[in-house]
């Protein structure tokens, strides 16, 4: 800082982190609230299979610490990570991932193993009216999965 500039005045350095700090602040907040959902998710799950933190560790062949953190929303991890946990504690997996906003773990294995839902999907993406259109596959889709089960 030099002699003559005000203390008070940021710096454009410190100015253009602030601003950073504020445009990432809603994708911030709704990674936290995902994070705490889950984490409530498989520890409800976890205490009514009567599981202890340690014994799910185990049969992660994870550290405690780290149930501890899925538990308490403090840390991401791979969404593997939660599959297997949610196994663990036999939770459902298609309300595991629908819990947080994501594709559970057998649609993207489908999708990955299927050349023409790729191509299909690639498709409806350039469509203008792509929302109306994958908003009414997701209502046949669940309503097929739902039949089945």
């Amino acid at each position: 800082m030099h002699d003559d500039q005000d203390p008070r005045q940021m710096s454009p350095y410190t100015e253009m982190y602030l601003e950073q700090l504020k445009q990432s602040a809603p994708q911030r907040l709704e990674e936290f609230v995902r994070l705490q959902r889950l984490g409530d998710f498989l520890r409800g799950h976890r205490e009514s299979q009567g599981l202890s933190g340690r014994e799910v560790a185990r049969k992660l062949g994870i550290s405690p610490n780290v149930v501890s953190e899925i538990e308490t929303g403090k840390k991401s991890y791979p969404d593997r990570i939660y599959e297997r946990f949610g196994e663990a504690v036999h939770a459902d997996q298609d309300e595991l991932f629908m819990i947080v906003g994501r594709t559970p773990m057998y649609l993207r294995r489908a999708f990955e193993e299927s050349p023409g839902l790729q191509r299909i999907a690639r498709m409806v993406c350039k469509l203008p009216d792509r929302e109306d259109l994958l908003s009414r596959a997701a209502e046949i889709v669940t309503r097929e999965v739902g039949a089945k089960h």
